[in-house]
């Protein structure tokens, strides 16, 4: 039985009455195995879900079957697979602004979302298609639960796109897992991403804002994570890569790609990408491609936890704190001993100017006692006068001296004239 919401609405025009009834949705139901008499009530199904979409059902439960139908969603409609076995459509499914499905097997074309819709993908098995989910601008994707497997590409994601794709397995597709565009944010974890036959994910770099995190990407036929730089698209992305498990990939776990050339620089990697927690290992070709031009830090940081990453960081910091403490301890002790040195110096030096002071004080005792100028003057003259005296004395006795031989000499000379010859002389004796 279909349900019928309605609302009344009363128009008072002078003293008529008029109610109007609105159609605000149903609940219909779809079984493959339906009667001829066909209302989409629980009782009496449709045989196909065109029909469903064709009468203007929102919320549409499908038993289990087979079903061959390309669908349009259009705005709020859901699909839902009642039961525990397998719905599955086969054709292409079509997703307009609030639409959603769940509990489904699609296969053959696959999910094309509209520019502009946000749409959910719940428990959906998508097989057998050229692209599992191939998305426009616009809008977010929700997948969550599901299955993409087996298709040429699993999910392609075009730039403009947010994604929240979570808990699901991504896996055995011929070309990417999921092949992400230029500016698209969201998240991307809890899955399962393998066997793809080129890169698990591959992803633009540019102004992209993405958290790649806790996913178990292995076994790929190309990279784990192929990230790529388009000249087109310069500015760097904001990609978190945390807690993962990249192993076994046929060529790196983190690759860097430049598909059309350009130039990169040597930082746009490292300023796109962080890592924090992963288990990045055996990866044929190295577990970070080398054009990546990581620092040896940010690849030793990408397998630690957030834990371990602070614990040493707060090991540094607490050594940088010690060696800091220890400097100023020997600085302190150093201006110590400086100071200690400059105390015995000062020391020894007024030591030595007290024992000059004492000398010198002791040699002036010794010495003659200062004179004035006056008696200098004094003594200087008594020398002279002295001098004087010394000279005269000797000059006067020279004097005195020459007189008496002077005198000796003439007395002898008179008595010569006395006596003519010494035999006159009386006193001469013979």
């Amino acid at each position: 039985m279909k349900r019928l919401f309605f609302s009344t609405s009363i128009i008072v025009v002078g003293l008529l009455f008029n109610t109007v009834f609105v159609y605000a949705g149903y609940d219909c139901y779809v079984d493959e195995d339906a009667g001829s008499e066909e209302d989409g009530s629980e009782d009496n199904p449709y045989k196909n879900i065109s029909k469903a979409l064709e009468k203007g059902c929102d919320d549409i439960y499908v038993a289990a079957g087979s079903y061959s139908d390309n669908i349009l969603l259009e705005k709020d409609v859901k699909i839902k697979g009642k039961g525990d076995d397998y719905v599955s459509i086969t054709g292409l499914v079509e997703m307009e602004y609030g639409s959603e499905i769940e509990d489904v097997e699609i296969k053959g074309e696959g999910i094309k979302v509209r520019s502009g819709a946000s749409v959910e993908i719940i428990d959906v098995y998508i097989r057998d298609a050229g692209t599992g989910i191939e998305t426009v601008d616009g809008g977010t994707l929700t997948i969550r639960d599901s299955k993409i497997k087996k298709n040429g590409k699993g999910l392609y994601i075009q730039k403009g796109k947010d994604i929240n794709i979570t808990s699901s397995e991504i896996s055995e597709n011929e070309e990417e897992g999921i092949d992400i565009r230029s500016n698209v944010d969201g998240v991307v974890s809890g899955n399962v991403i393998e066997d793809n036959g080129e890169s698990g994910i591959e992803i633009i770099l540019g102004k992209s804002e993405m958290k790649i995190t806790n996913n178990k990407i292995e076994d790929n036929g190309s990279s784990g994570i192929a990230t790529q730089f388009y000249d087109f698209q310069e500015k760097i992305g904001a990609i978190s890569i945390r807690g993962n498990t990249i192993s076994e990939n046929s060529n790196y776990g983190i690759d860097c790609k430049t598909p059309s050339g350009g130039n990169s620089g040597d930082k746009y990697w490292s300023e796109s990408m962080s890592f924090v927690g992963n288990s990045i290992f055996e990866n044929k070709k190295g577990d970070f491609a080398p054009y990546c031009k990581l620092s040896n830090i940010k690849i030793e940081n990408a397998t630690k936890t957030e834990e371990e990453i602070a614990a040493e960081k707060a090991a540094k910091a607490a050594a940088l704190e010690a060696e800091r403490k220890a400097e100023e301890k020997a600085l302190a002790a150093e201006e110590e001993r400086l100071a200690k040195e400059k105390a015995e110096d000062e020391l020894e030096n007024e030591k030595k100017d007290l024992e000059t002071e004492i000398a010198a004080a002791v040699g002036e005792e010794k010495k003659p006692p200062m004179k004035t100028t006056d008696e200098e003057e004094e003594n200087n003259a008594g020398e002279s006068l002295g001098k004087f005296r010394f000279f005269a004395e000797i000059f006067g006795g020279i004097i005195v001296a020459t007189l008496l031989i002077w005198l000796f000499l003439s007395g002898n000379t008179k008595k010569k004239n006395k006596y003519s010859s010494k035999f006159d002389d009386p006193d001469y004796i013979l």
